[in-house]
């Protein structure tokens, strides 16, 4: 990837600094990316695309359950033919799934569900507004598992959240 140098003030590169979240990874390039909702560039980006049997193991126990978004978002872009945006997964995500009290939005939430979780896993990718699952082509058959086991942990928080306060 051609590179090109710009000038920045001192005030524009400590708050640079002040936006990296990974000291002595991050650089200006990486942070602006991120601001900018790039998604990672040449070499910062992961290798290959995970495996089916990679995916099928972080849904059996890589989620930590207190949200419902990550089975949720995989289980969409999985219908979606492995691509979708946050605003087309904004209006397909089910009202009775979100909880009203929470202060941010479904987008953002949904967005943050993807880059604190599944892209940190290899999952999923973040590009402007496009969210691409990052998983080898499946089959029919792996498609049709990896949707039922999105369903069943959509169902297994749903009784959770539905459970009384103090009950398990």
């Amino acid at each position: 990837m051609r590179t090109i140098t710009i000038r920045i003030d001192t005030e524009v590169w400590e708050a640079l600094q002040a936006r990296a979240t990974r000291p002595f990874e991050d650089t200006p390039n990486s942070v602006l990316r991120q601001i900018l909702d790039l998604g990672p560039a040449g070499r910062e980006r992961r290798g290959a695309d995970m495996s089916y049997e990679e995916l099928l193991g972080f849904l059996d126990g890589g989620i930590k359950m207190r949200e419902v978004f990550q089975p949720w978002i995989v289980l969409h872009l999985v219908q979606k033919g492995g691509q979708s945006t946050l605003a087309a997964m904004e209006q397909a995500f089910p009202p009775e799934l979100d909880d009203p009290k929470k202060e941010l939005g479904i987008r953002i939430r949904l967005k943050q569900a993807v880059e604190h979780v599944l892209q940190a896993h290899g999952i999923a990718r973040l590009r402007n507004s496009c969210v691409e699952l990052s998983v080898a082509a499946l089959s029919a058959e792996q498609t049709e598992a990896v949707e039922n086991r999105c369903r069943r942990l959509i169902e297994e928080w749903r009784e959770v959240a539905a459970s009384p306060p103090g009950r398990p």
